[in-house]
């Protein structure tokens, strides 16, 4: 006799007997369930993370960091020709001492920050990409700002750290630490308090869009690996800083590199990145100006 299941559907054996249906006659109504999908991301982000850049090719993605590339180079150069003519500095020579950039600083800073986040706009908007595609528009945001907080806390306990156990392997690596000091202290102008705060938001906001937001995403798209991205980007925002830093301050750097690349694939946000990256400048600017008088 037909079997009669509780769908109200009739299904019969084979050959039209009154026989229980074997397996292959059972319908393909049963509800199956979803398979279960493992994110590429190492602190178990949600599948449709737009950090990820599932809608980019790793060609486009590849394309876009050498448009960004391409813009770095040009303003640099464009940056250090303006730069020597105003300084008397001869065409294809070194930048002059920090001491002879100091009131370039805040120009050449800004031009930097508006260039760089215009071309990440252009490429945003080319590729039909949204603010989330950078860890910007992300929730939570009070949350990401204590974790920016504790980030700064934990970038000043590892220097530290790293500081005391240089004492004993490399004697001499404080003096360079030193000399990094002065070297900061020629280049940074005497501004008013307010005036810091905004350079320090203006190098984090910069920084962090372009190296966390932009360059490591598209890496990772790239390589298909978070950590291989952090260590390429770690390394690319290492080497901007050579020309600034000693090199006993290049440890520091790629610690900072390290702890916001970390929080933003955590967070899948760049505001702790930002907050830590501002607080950390701010506290050095305002440090810098207290050791060389206090008063601008």
């Amino acid at each position: 006799m037909p079997v009669q299941p509780q769908n109200g559907e009739i299904t019969v054996g084979p050959r039209g007997s009154a026989e229980p249906p074997h397996d292959d006659a059972v319908p393909a109504l049963i509800p199956t369930a979803r398979p279960i999908v493992i994110s590429e991301s190492p602190f178990l982000s949600p599948v449709d993370d737009p950090l990820l850049l599932r809608t980019s090719t790793r060609g486009q993605a590849l394309g876009d960091l050498a448009v960004l590339l391409l813009a770095l180079v040009t303003l640099e150069l464009a940056v250090g020709s303006v730069v020597r003519s105003f300084t008397g500095v001869a065409s294809g020579t070194a930048l002059p001492p920090p001491e002879q950039l100091r009131d370039w600083l805040v120009p050449i800073v800004s031009v930097r920050a508006l260039v760089v986040v215009g071309v990440i706009v252009i490429i945003l908007r080319a590729r039909r990409q949204s603010a989330r595609t950078i860890g910007l528009g992300a929730p939570e945001r009070g949350l990401d700002i204590l974790i920016g907080i504790g980030a700064m806390l934990a970038a000043y306990a590892l220097i530290y750290l790293w500081v005391g156990l240089s004492l004993f392997l490399w004697p001499d690596w404080l003096q360079g630490m030193g000399k990094n000091a002065e070297r900061l202290a020629d280049l940074l102008p005497a501004l008013n308090p307010l005036a810091y705060v905004e350079l320090a938001l203006v190098v984090g906001v910069y920084e962090e869009v372009l190296f966390r937001g932009f360059i490591m995403p598209r890496l990772r798209r790239v390589m298909g690996s978070w950590m291989a991205a952090v260590v390429v980007s770690t390394l690319l925002f290492v080497v901007l800083h050579v020309g600034d830093q000693e090199r006993a301050a290049l440890i520091p750097v790629a610690i900072l590199s390290l702890l916001f690349s970390a929080t933003t694939i955590w967070r899948r946000s760049l505001v702790p990145g930002i907050v830590g990256h501002f607080l950390f400048d701010l506290s050095q600017f305002i440090g810098i100006q207290f050791l060389r008088g206090g008063t601008p």
